[in-house]
């Protein structure tokens, strides 16, 4: 058939007569829809080589801001952290949470 092909992740196209998609910036994912670049949360991250959606930051890293384009390292000592704050969530082998700096 001759129908439509839905935009891929990480563009979009804003016109009925388009016959391409425009890929989104770094720090940029597309929408559900593909009509428009949407900002990537705090907590997730779009590079510039992969951006095919905003992508969580997991495991040993974080995202403080809006449109990061990449996850920041938490504290060495931090097994997993917060992907929003960088806050120690559990710590490697030989270490605490410290209480007071977990406010």
């Amino acid at each position: 058939g001759s129908g439509c092909l839905k935009c891929p992740y990480g563009s979009i196209s804003t016109s009925k007569g388009s016959t391409s998609c425009q890929k989104c910036e770094a720090g940029y994912g597309s929408n559900y829809e593909r009509t428009e670049c949407e900002i990537c949360p705090k907590g997730y991250y779009s590079s510039n080589t992969k951006s095919i959606r905003c992508e969580k930051c997991y495991g040993n890293t974080y995202s403080d801001e809006e449109g990061s384009i990449q996850c920041e390292e938490c504290d060495s000592t931090c097994k997993t952290c917060d992907n929003i704050n960088g806050k120690c969530l559990t710590c490697k082998n030989g270490y605490k949470i410290n209480i007071n700096r977990r406010i």
